[in-house]
């Protein structure tokens, strides 16, 4: 299959996902962002319990939390989430009125919050343990060197469907 093809199709499928404001939520809500956070937190498993050894060194340890703070892994959720919240938020607003409103949104603003942060605290501890693996890789590569190195050659397939629903997730 060759890249045009492969453009094409994400770009319809960007496409269909984003026909009508409503089912954007409904589709990343039920079913992309859920995929994904199984996903990636199924990687960090397994990467967590196939990492190397305790660091030695507790600067190195310091330094490495503060450049996964600073630069994270290039996964864009942060941004992502600042311009889907409005689109967020008014699909809530048609849907409850009043303190109903305050009532569904807090909940999930808290548990969401709570599954990014350990997803979040997953990578720091990846960062640490895996600082000899990626030292020398570019943000963007982190996480799909972590992969390969914990889950073997069949990581290719696995970390490529995780970054296009990721990638689709953020599109959409």
């Amino acid at each position: 299959m060759n890249y045009f093809f492969k453009i094409i199709l994400f770009c319809i499928s960007i496409y269909f996902l984003c026909i009508k404001d409503d089912v954007i939520v409904q589709t990343i809500g039920k079913w992309l962002s859920p995929f994904k956070f199984l996903s990636i937190l199924f990687l960090l498993l397994v990467a967590i319990f196939n990492a190397p050894g305790n660091l030695s060194n507790s600067s190195t340890k310091a330094e490495s939390i503060k450049i996964g703070l600073l630069t994270g892994y290039e996964l864009m959720d942060l941004i992502a989430s600042f311009f889907f919240s409005s689109l967020t938020f008014s699909y809530i607003k048609k849907v409850f009125k009043g303190d109903e409103l305050l009532k569904f949104a807090i909940k999930p603003a808290i548990l969401g919050s709570f599954l990014i942060s350990v997803m979040y605290f997953g990578f720091l501890y990846l960062g640490a343990h895996y600082q000899q693996i990626i030292q020398d890789v570019s943000p963007e590569k982190m996480l799909p060197t972590i992969a390969l190195h914990s889950l073997g050659h069949s990581s290719t397939l696995f970390i490529s469907f995780v970054m296009a629903i990721s990638c689709l997730t953020t599109a959409v």
